[in-house]
């Protein structure tokens, strides 16, 4: 706090909702950030790893907000790409002085459960022994395909069915 033309200058306070934040490539993120401070007070994001927020970029937003003496700013990304991850910083500035706060974006690495891929080829020769006797025989082989275990199970049936016409 300064003293300052007969005014009293208040430093302002700004926090993080969450100092850490995932997000999934090709997706939207928001961070945000609220600060108490005086009327004059600017609020601004920037990257802590020297990349620039592109103003000219239509993927981030920066939006604010007055809730009473509560300032808040959000931060909207689009379409997340891997140089997005790393660490922003929200900074309030007035006369009184300037604070930041940090929010650390990481990568969110989903899992994916293993999927099953049953395919069935089927064959049927029919043998023809007199006219009164046909040999039906149907082959039916089933491959079990499970991604992530390279894995391939195989099985067999033969089915021989004698018809007395």
């Amino acid at each position: 706090m300064a003293l300052f033309n007969d005014y009293t200058l208040v430093l302002p306070s700004i926090r993080a909702q969450s100092t850490l934040t995932y997000g999934i490539i090709g997706t939207s993120t928001h961070l945000r950030c609220s600060a108490t401070a005086p009327f004059d007070t600017s609020l601004y994001w920037r990257r802590i790893d020297n990349n620039n927020i592109s103003s000219q970029s239509p993927r981030f937003r920066q939006q604010q907000h007055i809730h009473g003496e509560l300032l808040h700013t959000t931060l909207y990304i689009k379409d997340l790409e891997k140089a997005d991850f790393g660490l922003y910083a929200c900074h309030a500035e007035s006369k009184g002085g300037r604070s930041k706060a940090t929010i650390e974006l990481k990568e969110h690495h989903h899992s994916t459960t293993p999927t099953t891929t049953t395919t069935i080829h089927t064959s049927t020769i029919y043998q023809i022994l007199d006219k009164n006797e046909i040999i039906l025989t149907t082959t039916s082989r089933t491959q079990l395909l499970k991604r992530n275990k390279s894995k391939i199970k195989v099985f067999c049936a033969n089915i021989e069915l004698r018809l007395f016409v």
